[in-house]
Order: structure tokens, then C-alpha cells, then sequence
């Protein structure tokens, strides 16, 4: 809905089109949007949708989904790079659903979670603190009815997939080594090297605190000293703003150097 009245309009009128689940948010959305003053339509109601009510039925919907469905899960076991993409989508998706404005209506806790991952092509639930929250038992719904061996699940870039073999052959080097304790020193410095990476993590936040603090303080002397101005003054430093984000959007100064507006 944002991308469809705002980018997609670039500010003309326009149709978007919004998939609601059945239940709350198909009963609750729409009086939502009414009071946001977005009138909206059930698209089964404007043609051709409603001259061919048959292909819409609840039963012909479910039966169409399947197989869609079907589809692109097949696409997706033949390259590992869609799976990749389809499982980033998803996670942006229940995040997205997550923080919605509307949170009343939109519950991610209710969602049909295996629908959903099957829906957009995953052969595996990624792990979330969505699921965790919900109640979602990842170790017996992980592999989303489909059973794969991951081993074998090949990129279908060359490249990309010798990179990934390589990969796997290094840690199960790395996971034997371990077991005879050779390996002890090299996970050591695996420990250590994450432990300096969530340090460095902690000095970076609190880098942005500092930030963030002395903007305001910026913000709060500015304030008080325009507050000092005559009105002749603060004329005179709006015209000077103006002028200076005209110069910055004409993209006029080069190399040091200014001719003048047109």
C-alpha cells in the first residue's frame, strides 16, 4: 500500500491492489483505511473479476494456490540462489507484517506460518524471533513437508557453487579436527575474533549515542540563538538558506568555482 500511493503514483491518482487474509483482516482493514480516507473496493466486485465469480470461489482460490504453489517450489529446488532470495523475502516480510501500524489487525502470531514459507518457494523455515514467540516448533516444521539434502542443493552458478562446496569441505575439516583436539586453537581465535567484533559493536553504538547527543545539543543552541535575531536578521539567514539549497540542488559549484544562477 505505501509503495502503491506514493512511488507508484508519483503523485497522480491511482489503483493499488492489497491481499488480505480472511478473518480480521479482511473484515477490519477496510473500516481502517476508511478513516485513513483511502476508499477501497473488494476487487471480486469490478469486472472481469465479478463476470467469472466461479474462478474465485473459496475452494477454486485454494485448488489455484496449490498449484502455483507447487510451481514455484520446483523453480526454486533447481537453483539454490532463488531460495536464497525467496528466504530473505520472507524474513522481510514477517518483519515488515510485524511492525505494522495496525498492529490489532495484523497479527503476526496468527499467521499460518507453513502456508506462508510454501507460499513464497522455501524448502526450509528460516529460524526468526517471530517463531520463537508464536510457538512455532522449527525443529519439526523446518524442512516445510519437503525433504532435502542440503549437501547436495547446488547453486546453479558455477562459481557460486564450488565457492559453497569448498566451504562445507572446510568445516567438516574443522568439525573433525575439533574431536581429536586439534583444532582447539584455531576455535579459540574464532571465540576471540567475535568477541572483538560485538566490542567493536558496543564502541560503534555508543559512537551513535554521542552522535545523536551532540546533534540535539546542536539543534537546541541553534534554536536559542535564533531566537536572539531581529526580524530583519532572520529575513536576511532565510534568504541565505534558500540560496544556498538552490546552489546545492542546481549542483553549480565545481571545483571551487560559481557563476551565478540563471
Amino acid at each position: 500500500m505505501h509503495r502503491a500511493g506514493r512511488a507508484g503514483r508519483a503523485g497522480r491518482k491511482g489503483l493499488g491492489v492489497v491481499f488480505l487474509l480472511d478473518g480480521r483482516e479482511a473484515d477490519e482493514y477496510p473500516s481502517f483505511l476508511a478513516v485513513r480516507k483511502t476508499p477501497v473496493r473488494n476487487l471480486l466486485s469490478i469486472a472481469p473479476f465479478s463476470t467469472t465469480p466461479e474462478l474465485f470461489t473459496p475452494a477454486a482460490l485454494a485448488t489455484t494456490a496449490d498449484i502455483v504453489t507447487a510451481k514455484l517450489r520446483k523453480q526454486v529446488r533447481a537453483d539454490r540462489t532463488l531460495h536464497d532470495k525467496a528466504q530473505r523475502a520472507f524474513v522481510s516480510f514477517v518483519r515488515s507484517y510485524s511492525a505494522h501500524a495496525a498492529s490489532s489487525i495484523f497479527r503476526v502470531n496468527e499467521l499460518k506460518w507453513n502456508e506462508h514459507a510454501q507460499g513464497w518457494g522455501l524448502l526450509r523455515m528460516p529460524k526468526m524471533p517471530e517463531l520463537a514467540k508464536s510457538g512455532y516448533d522449527w525443529k519439526t516444521n523446518q524442512n516445510l513437508g519437503l525433504e532435502t539434502d542440503w549437501s547436495a542443493y547446488a547453486y546453479r552458478d558455477k562459481a557460486k557453487e564450488e565457492k559453497r562446496v569448498q566451504e562445507m569441505k572446510a568445516k567438516a575439516a574443522e568439525r573433525e579436527a575439533g574431536k581429536d583436539g586439534v583444532g582447539a586453537v584455531a576455535m579459540e581465535e574464532k571465540r576471540a575474533k567475535k568477541r572483538k567484533l560485538m566490542a567493536w559493536s558496543a564502541k560503534t553504538a555508543q559512537h551513535d549515542l554521542a552522535a545523536e547527543r551532540r546533534e540535539r545539543k546542536a539543534k537546541r543552541r541553534d534554536g536559542e540563538r535564533r531566537g536572539k535575531l531581529t526580524a530583519e536578521e532572520r529575513v536576511e539567514e532565510e534568504r541565505t538558506r534558500v540560496m544556498v539549497e538552490e546552489v546545492r540542488r542546481r549542483g553549480v559549484v565545481e571545483e571551487g568555482e560559481f557563476e551565478g544562477f540563471d
